[in-house]
């Protein structure tokens, strides 16, 4: 019983319309479609819903209100912008769309008050920022043409780490309490 109760409850969160919820209903019921296929397929591909969902199902901290400290945005040319701020520092995450099925993943942080004045002051590095953080500089790790399990693992294994090293950790205890909670 609670088990269908939390089915009822997530489907209805991921499908608010009646209409949309007959259409995938019985195909994860029955098992035909495992549920992130599913939202795959309700949602169009590469759009802000769609990486979204997709971050927000392992790390519900990407869904949340904008505040002082959380905005998301997209921008232009389909780059979805995943922004925090705390007292000491800034880091975004960027996902460039336009080559779907392929993405370009962006990792940038800095001191909070820190802006770079021209491009010179933006040090670009392709792959993982080995050097001690330092908030005078504005660090930006590039990773192109990725598959999404590719940006899932740069999100586990670069973004997640570096959140944590830059004061941002008890975002991830709230997802992870938020998960308890839900579950």
């Amino acid at each position: 019983m609670k088990r269908i109760k939390k089915y009822d409850q997530y489907i209805n969160e991921l499908f608010d319309t009646e209409e949309l919820k007959s259409q995938v209903e019985i195909d994860y019921l029955t098992k035909k479609i495992p549920l992130r296929k599913m939202v795959s397929n309700v949602i169009k591909s590469g759009s802000f819903e769609d990486i979204s969902a997709k971050l927000s199902f392992k790390y519900p901290f990407f869904v949340q209100p904008n505040s002082s400290y959380f905005n998301c945005t997209e921008g232009p040319n389909n780059v979805f912008h995943f922004n925090f701020n705390n007292e000491s520092w800034q880091i975004s995450l960027n996902i460039d769309t336009n080559n779907d099925p392929l993405y370009t993943v962006v990792i940038s942080y800095a001191g909070v008050n820190y802006i770079p004045k021209t491009a010179k002051d933006v040090i670009s590095i392709y792959g993982r920022n080995l050097e001690d953080k330092n908030p005078n500089k504005f660090i930006a790790e590039f990773y192109e043409n990725k598959t999404w399990n590719q940006v899932e693992n740069i999100v586990d294994k670069f973004f997640i780490p570096t959140f944590k090293e830059l004061g941002f950790g008890a975002l991830l205890s709230m997802a992870s309490l938020y998960n308890t909670i839900k579950n």
